[in-house]
This record gives structure tokens, sequence and C-alpha cells, in this order.
């Protein structure tokens, strides 16, 4: 399986927050992805989203959300959802798809552990030395159009979380 698409779990995640009265900001909704998709890859052995996070200054960022929601700033995301070009239909329509359930407790249960964390704190706790943010950051002036991130780095990393005891 090669994941879901990023603005659809985006929205998935947004119109749950709405619904337990978390409000995300676009650095939040990030972060809760990236952390989200971590999990994903050690517990389900698959990926979450489709798209790669990169390394951007605030921590891992998948640009087809930014983008979607960069109009925000840092003020909560209301009412908006992220949109994809249907080809069938040949118009914009709110990114949708079908979630397992096992997708969607995984999805709930880190929006709930760190939906209530300051955006910046959890940016911060990307940047941890060592961490596939970090090894992407450091190299910044290697070739890696995007700065890409590899979902093997991301795994290497929660998977040593894991071992630690540390499951969020």
């Amino acid at each position: 399986m090669i994941g879901r698409d990023a603005r659809a779990v985006a929205n998935f995640i947004l119109d749950e927050a709405d619904s337990i009265g978390i409000w995300l900001s676009n650095l939040a909704l990030q972060k809760i992805l990236y952390f989200a998709h971590g999990w994903s890859l050690v517990l389900h052995r698959r990926p979450l989203v489709r798209q790669s996070f990169e390394a951007w200054e605030h921590g891992p960022v998948i640009r087809d959300v930014y983008g979607a929601f960069k109009n925000h700033g840092s003020k909560p995301i209301t009412k908006t959802r992220a949109v994809i070009f249907d080809v069938s239909t040949r118009s914009e329509c709110i990114a949708k798809e079908y979630f397992e359930k096992q997708e969607e407790f995984l999805i709930l249960d880190n929006l709930k552990y760190y939906g209530r964390i300051n955006a910046f704190k959890l940016s911060t706790m990307t940047h941890t030395t060592g961490g596939p943010w970090d090894i992407v950051w450091s190299k910044k002036t290697e070739a890696n159009i995007g700065m890409k991130i590899s979902d093997q780095s991301i795994l290497d990393f929660f998977m040593e979380l894991k071992s630690k005891g540390n499951s969020h």
C-alpha cells in the first residue's frame, strides 16, 4: 500500500479536531500528520500518507497540505478543507478517502495525544538531534531536491522511540 493522500488525512484530522474542540494551525497539523505517519510505519508497517515530508525550518512539512492551508498563517484552521482536482468531474472537490478502522484509531490517538501540545513545542519535538528532520536539514548543501525526508529514516527513528518505551 502506498498510503493515503495527505490532504485527505489532514481533512480527517481537522474534522475530528473540530468535533473534540481542538483548534489546529497549519504548523500543528503538519506535525500531527508527521507523528501519525511515523507511528503508522512502525505499528502497521505501511505509510499513512503517500506524499513525502520535506525538511522545512519549523520541521517536517508536506507541501500539498501546507499549500492548502497557508492562508491561515498561524491561526486555527476552521471550515476550510484541502481540495483536490477530480479528473472525472474536471472540478475541485474536498479531499476525502475511506480509512480502515485501524487507520482511524491511529490518527485519532495521535490527534488526542499531540493535538493539545503547543504547535511550536511540536515543532521542537521534530528537531531531535540525529532525527529524520535534523539529518536532512543539517545536510542542506547536499543534493536533495525538495529536502525530502525518507520513510526509512522516519521508520528507523520511530522504531528507536518505540524501543525506548515511548509510544508517543
